[in-house]
Parts: C-alpha cells; sequence; structure tokens
C-alpha cells in the first residue's frame, strides 16, 4: 500500500509540475475539479470500489492511473522499510517512477529528478565496499556501448542510457541487463498490438518498460 501510495503521488506530480503544487493541496478529479474525498484516494481500493469513474461527476477515470498505483505497489512488495538500505531503494524506485510517468506522457522528463538517483547511487557506494568483477565489466561496457551508439544516431534517448548505466552501478551489471531484457520484450509486445494504430512517426517512451523490467526482476530475486 505503501508504494501504490507513493505511486500515486508520482502521477500527481507530473500532473502538476510547475503548474500547481503537488505537496499540500487534495487531489482533484482532472474534470470536475472536485476535491477528491479520503475513500475515493485510497490508491488501488478506491478505483475498484468506484468502479473507475468520478464519484461526483461519474467521468470515466484513465485505467493507466491503476495501473501506475499497481506497479508501484508491486515495486516495494519486498521491501522491508525498517532496513535503512531499503529505504534508499525505495526512494530510488519512487522518483524512477515519477521520471516513468513523465517519458510516457511527455517523452521526456526534467533533469532535476535525476538529482536523487544519482544521490542514492552515490550514498550506496560510499557505504559498500562495491567493486566490478572481470564478468562485471563484460556483462556492462558492451551493452553500455551499443546503447550509447544508439543515443548518439538518436535512436535511443540519452535518458534511457542514463537509467541503465544507474542501475548497473546500484545493482550490478547483470541485473540492468535482466530488466533491460525483460522491459524489452514488454515495449516489444506492445508495439505489436498498437502497430496498426500507432503513427509511425511517433515517439516510443522506453524508460516505462525499463521500470516493468526492473520490478519483473525485483520480484523474481
Amino acid at each position: 500500500m505503501i508504494g501504490a501510495c507513493l505511486a500515486s503521488h508520482a502521477g500527481v506530480i507530473c500532473d502538476r509540475y510547475l503548474k500547481e503544487d503537488f505537496l499540500f493541496t487534495r487531489s482533484k478529479c482532472n474534470f470536475c475539479q472536485t476535491e477528491l474525498s479520503l475513500l475515493a484516494e485510497i490508491p488501488l481500493v478506491s478505483y475498484i470500489v468506484l468502479k473507475g469513474k468520478c464519484s461526483y461527476c461519474g467521468t470515466s477515470i484513465l485505467p493507466l492511473y491503476f495501473f501506475i498505483e499497481l506497479i508501484g505497489g508491486l515495486a516495494f512488495l519486498k521491501l522491508d522499510l525498517l532496513n535503512l538500505s531499503n529505504i534508499y531503494l525505495a526512494t530510488f524506485l519512487f522518483y524512477l517512477l515519477v521520471i516513468v510517468c513523465f517519458d510516457y506522457q511527455k517523452q521526456e522528463f526534467p533533469s532535476i529528478f535525476l538529482i536523487p538517483l544519482f544521490s542514492v547511487v552515490f550514498i550506496y557506494w560510499l557505504q559498500t565496499s562495491h567493486a566490478y568483477s572481470l564478468i562485471d565489466a563484460l556483462e556492462f561496457f558492451p551493452i553500455c556501448l551499443i546503447l550509447s551508439i544508439y543515443t548518439f544516431f538518436h535512436k535511443l534517448g540519452s535518458g534511457d542510457l542514463i537509467i541503465y548505466i544507474l542501475l548497473a552501478l546500484l545493482w550490478d551489471p547483470h541485473f540492468a541487463n535482466l530488466a533491460f531484457l525483460v522491459g524489452s520484450i514488454f515495449s516489444l509486445v506492445h508495439y505489436f498490438l498498437e502497430y496498426k494504430y500507432r503513427p509511425r512517426t511517433q515517439p516510443f517512451a522506453f524508460i516505462p518498460y525499463i521500470y516493468l523490467g526492473l520490478v519483473s526482476s525485483l520480484l523474481s530475486f
């Protein structure tokens, strides 16, 4: 539930960033602008109870919001938040989910949200005697080089490359490669399902699929 609540707030940050306060004001319906009751703000449960509609104006709520809350809940499922290292990890997962929301809606994200991610990785490296083995290097550098080439030729966003490097530093290259592989599978499935309806020139946000791959990898370990 903590993960689902934070995921819900990640969506609020994306919707309100640089437009209105997203810390101290209550959530409201995007259509009738009515402030939501506490019942309507319970993640996942409220969507099911209200049958995916606003309780005030009856307008359908996008299933995307429910899906974001579900993914956030799954991301936090195995975290023991009494453990300080898991608090750092929770911070990383939350801000990465904020980036996911921006990337999905706008195919770009404010670089300021990378600061918490870099901070978590920096603290992790300070607190652990983390060192790459030869196997780690062999798994990391070829993939990083390929992604860098794709980024140089604008076939891949620079944000995708940065996220890959951060995952490899926070976990290890094997985990980062697995997350990217699973994310790539999710993106290919989604792409071919929408192939007939999606304009060829429309940008394709990849970070959301990286996050899906990351969550799948976290649940499998």
